[in-house]
């Protein structure tokens, strides 16, 4: 080999040749010793150490990495010596067969990593308790996945919630247990409680969409990713999301999405995980945080780090000749000069065993030549370790790398006694180090501000007029409750809530106008599912399904309004089944129905949006049609409270104009209480 020179000779370095890790004889004379003693297998589990001495090595650069990092280690970065921190570490193997050893000495140590694993993403719990998650709404009854989920960040269940699921004898299923103990236990743990409103929902959306429309809006309504951030270190956090979000997206890209349902996406996950050369990759951290990067040797190619740990360099790979083939094909050959099957070494002929020499000798440079790039990655400090084997190493990188630093290292001691060969060339002054720092702090490095960022903001003049005319009604007024708005102009986000406090309620009861607030809400929620249902007139089937999804709801969000929920459902339903207004939720089948439809537009250089309770459209015409559940006095008719929101009306009518300009629109008010409509032409 030629010699090399391109080493940094201005640069400070280090070479540390830790001694290999062997089995300690006198602990396992002590474990000869110890007493052998009796156990109850149900109250002490048996204690099985899985530690072997490439753990002990993995934990040896979990520790070294941490003392460089808290010590304030120097290197020289683009002419600037600063302290080394995670980003600055480079860990290096020859293949990824013991890369889980590493990761989780690095995890248990609190240091961020960026890892190197081959088709890891289905293997992470946050992607099993998915799985399970997806499986538990196909299949209710799999007690095993349910309580996984249950126990996963998705709804935090502790332990005792789950053994009170497990004590409930008057279900088989853990699922049904969950749902009864949920409509008769208001006591129920907040876990429990919000597991049983939702797990009911998302079945049905499993039921209708596609996977990855029923994950995107589980993922939503479960705000899973945040609670999964939420229950993890803050070294795992970014990983974690991507994770999760990688999750989202395979649900889209598997097969060009043409696996609509969740069961197809688990059988390809499955095959996937068990069968495919190329599983799923975990992504790529886009975090900015400082990380050491875990990688293989040919994956770092190209790459240089200050400071490199060399890890495992005393293995070697065994030899698997028998019965495979052994091809010789040189690069300027159009076919190969030799092709055969080899066999056991006992039945070998020595022309066979001149090919295998020569092939052995071809890999052993191949290996010199992938020592020589992980050498030369390291640009000031280079660690190689290793650990003692039985088989006979004297070709092993480590001893490769020992023989060469026998005459130049020095034998020392590691901050947690471990013995090492030392190199040293140069070394850092951190005095000199700790001023020019300063130095480059006390630099004029001032920034030429622009004047015009120095001046106040202007701000427009908030309009006070308001779309919702029941805003500006007297009452509210007097409780003092008015809202300025901004300049964008509201249309109906009031009438979920302001609108349907009705005439009668006294300015002095919030609690009263709460209640009516969450009424109307609830009687616009039960019509809007009765229109999805499009069973006409409603069924008590379908009413009870509803009953049973909000009552659920409302136990968990608002137990003290539980008295009033049978109230509006029956108002609800007697408005949907009402003859007079059969024309509304049961129109000819020709026609075109929206619920809930969202309106945005813009007008007079105002934001215009809300949401319009039901338009229905024929070929020429269309209606739109808003809920209002006032309970109005003796002394007042529909048609003037129905006035009151003609402007908001308008509005409506405007932006539907927008999308259909060649329709006539017609636009009326719906008493929920009173089973009145009022047009407003």
């Amino acid at each position: 080999f030629t010699t090399h020179g391109t080493h940094l000779n201005t640069l400070p370095g280090k070479v540390t040749l830790c001694d290999l890790f062997e089995e300690d004889e006198s602990s396992d004379e002590g474990e000869d010793n110890e007493t052998i003693t009796f156990r109850n297998p149900l109250e002490q589990p048996r204690e099985v150490s899985v530690k072997t001495l490439r753990h002990e090595e993995a934990d040896y650069i979990a520790k070294q990495i941490h003392q460089i990092q808290s010590t304030g280690e120097l290197m020289t970065d683009n002419g600037c010596i600063r302290p080394i921190e995670f980003s600055d570490i480079m860990i290096l193997m020859r293949n990824r067969t013991h890369i889980d050893i590493y990761e989780d000495a690095l995890k248990q140590h609190g240091i961020p990593f960026i890892g190197s694993k081959k088709g890891g993403l289905l293997e992470n719990l946050e992607i099993r308790d998915l799985n399970c998650l997806l499986n538990t709404l196909i299949t209710p009854y799999d007690n095993l996945a349910l309580a996984q989920v249950l126990k996963s960040p998705i709804f935090s269940a502790s332990d005792d919630n789950l053994i009170l699921l497990a004590r409930e004898n008057n279900e088989t299923h853990w699922y049904k247990r969950l749902l009864l103990l949920a409509e008769h236990d208001a006591e129920l743990s907040k876990p429990l409680q919000r597991a049983a409103r939702l797990l009911p929902r998302w079945q049905q959306l499993a039921e209708h969409l596609p996977v990855h429309d029923a994950l995107d809006k589980i993922f939503s309504e479960g705000n899973i990713i945040n609670r999964y951030i939420a229950a993890n270190k803050q070294q795992n956090k970014q990983k974690i999301a991507a994770n999760c979000q990688r999750f989202l997206e395979l649900s889209l890209e598997t097969d060009s999405g043409r696996y609509p349902s969740i069961t197809r996406f688990l059988q390809r996950l499955s095959h996937l995980q068990n069968y495919s050369a190329n599983p799923p990759e975990e992504p790529l951290s886009q975090s900015n945080e400082s990380r050491v990067r875990l990688m293989t040797i040919h994956g770092s190619k190209g790459l240089e780090s200050p400071v490199v740990f060399l890890a495992d360099c005393n293995s070697t790979a065994s030899n698997k000749n028998a019965y495979a083939s052994l091809v010789r094909w040189p690069a300027e050959k159009s076919q190969p000069t030799n092709f055969q099957l080899q066999l056991s070494k006992d039945h070998t002929d020595q022309i066979t065993q001149r090919l295998q020499q020569e092939k052995l000798d071809e890999q052993q440079r191949e290996e010199l030549n992938l020592l020589y790039v992980a050498l030369t990655r390291a640009r000031e400090q280079l660690y190689i370790s290793g650990v003692a084997s039985n088989r006979s190493q004297n070709h092993s990188w480590y001893q490769i790398i020992a023989d060469g630093l026998d005459d130049i290292t020095e034998r020392e001691t590691s901050f947690d006694e471990t013995n090492c060969k030392v190199y040293r060339h140069l070394a850092y002054d951190h005095c000199a180090a700790e001023q020019t720092n300063k130095n480059v702090l006390t630099e004029d490095n001032s920034l030429h501000i622009d004047e015009r960022l120095l001046k106040p903001i202007e701000i427009q003049p908030k309009s006070n007029f308001l779309i919702a005319p029941s805003l500006h009604t007297t009452s509210l007024h007097a409780t003092g409750l008015h809202t300025d708005f901004n300049d964008s102009v509201l249309i109906d986000t009031s009438d979920k809530d302001d609108d349907k406090t009705g005439n009668n309620i006294s300015p002095n009861n919030i609690y009263q106008r709460e209640v009516a607030i969450w009424r109307g809400t609830i009687i616009h929620r039960i019509i809007e599912q009765l229109c999805i249902a499009e069973t006409y007139p409603a069924t008590e089937n379908a009413v009870d399904a509803i009953r049973q999804q909000i009552k659920t709801d409302v136990l968990f969000s608002r137990p003290a309004y539980i008295d009033y929920l049978e109230a509006c459902v029956k108002e609800a339903v007697s408005t949907y089944n009402h003859a007079d207004l059969k024309f509304i939720f049961k129109p000819a089948s020709e026609t075109q129905r929206f619920n809930e439809m969202p309106l945005m537009y813009k007008q007079q250089q105002q934001a215009v949006y809300g949401f319009v309770d039901r338009v229905i459209k024929s070929e020429n015409d269309i209606m739109i049609v808003d809920y209002k559940s006032h309970q109005l006095d003796d002394g007042e008719n529909t048609r003037d409270s129905a006035l009151q929101f003609s402007t908001q009306m308008d509005y409506y009518r405007s932006g539907i104009k927008k999308l259909w300009p060649e329709h006539a629109v017609k636009a009326g008010i719906l008493f929920t209480h009173h089973n009145e409509i009022v047009w407003l032409d």
